[in-house]
């Protein structure tokens, strides 16, 4: 079972709350000044770290996206390639609105998931054509990995980045026919806010919650 997301539209504030830059790199870190809670409520098992996806990842990153997305056959290496090629072109080389975050099992140094999150901007005249920002998409996670919280783990990064980047709202897509997809993403706050496009896939939202300082 494969997840794709997607992201963002209304670009709301936090209002005036002071919020602190996080470490986007580590798997369990405070977010916010004076807030002891740990940046995830999802984490995953002890041997699995979420972290920013890293140049050298790419080339793991494409194979799994290719595996989970099509399957294996004749065109794998062929297709390896061409999401190598896009992945390549739409790295983050800061954390300025747009990450990519991977799984890494620390025992075996594999890469077990992916997402990507984007909150940079649309120019007026590509509004209409592309999901709102910021938009979560890609999300995968190797099908021996699954069910370990892996998935739940990346999206909360998301959304993590997201509040830090004065965000209040997230979106991603996903098939309206993928009734786990569609349930999980419920479950964790999501919400349907428009019909099955002409790709059959449901536009979900979640309305981010800050979390704020003593002074804000």
């Amino acid at each position: 079972l494969l997840f794709t997301l997607n992201s963002s539209f209304e670009v709301s504030r936090c209002g005036n709350y002071k919020l602190s830059k996080p470490n986007l790199n580590s798997s369990k870190s405070n977010f916010y000044e004076n807030d002891n809670v740990t940046s995830s409520k999802f984490e995953p098992k002890t041997d699995i770290e979420i972290r920013r996806a890293e140049w050298s990842d790419l080339s793991a990153i494409s194979d799994l996206l290719v595996k989970e997305f099509h399957g294996s056959s004749q065109w794998f290496p062929a297709n390896c390639l061409s999401e190598l090629n896009r992945l390549q072109l739409n790295f983050h080389y800061d954390d300025n609105h747009h990450l990519m975050f991977v799984a890494i099992d620390l025992n075996e140094n594999t890469i077990t998931g992916f997402v990507d999150i984007d909150a940079r901007d649309l120019p007026p005249s590509k509004r209409s054509i592309y999901p709102p920002r910021p938009y979560l998409s890609d999300l995968a996670v190797r099908a021996d990995y699954r069910r370990r919280k892996i998935g739940s783990s990346l999206v909360d990064k998301c959304e993590i980045a997201c509040k830090s980047w004065g965000f209040t709202k997230i979106y991603l897509k996903v098939q309206a026919k993928n009734s786990a997809g569609v349930g999980l993403y419920q479950n964790l706050g999501y919400e349907v806010i428009k019909p099955p496009d002409e790709k059959d896939q449901l536009l979900m939202e979640k309305i981010l919650s800050c979390r704020v300082n003593d002074e804000y």
